[in-house]
């Protein structure tokens, strides 16, 4: 993104459920991926959670549930996993 390259691990920090279809978007915090299934948000520089559990499944109005869902699984906030990416003589390279 925007000439830089990103790594996260594609296992959001709730349920351990992917995160690689996630969307991902450029924020004023630098770029943010959202888990598709509860809606949290990382960042994608240092795993800091920006969101945590605001819908079901992505469905609209699912808010109450998607409280309840958030007190189980990983603990509230908790970052994702992140690494870091070095570009050397044209290849990328990630630290895991």
């Amino acid at each position: 993104m925007s000439g830089k390259y990103y790594a996260v691990n594609a296992k959001c920090p709730h349920l351990g459920l992917p995160m690689k279809r996630g969307a991902i978007e450029t924020t004023s915090d630098g770029p943010v991926i959202t888990c598709n299934f509860h809606n949290s948000k990382f960042s994608m520089e240092t795993g800091e959670c920006k969101q945590w559990c605001t819908a079901v499944m992505g469905i609209p109005g699912s808010e109450m549930f998607a409280g309840f869902s958030g007190k189980f699984g990983g603990a509230k906030n908790s970052p994702a996993t992140t690494y870091l990416v070095t570009l050397e003589d044209g290849k990328l390279y990630v630290d895991v």
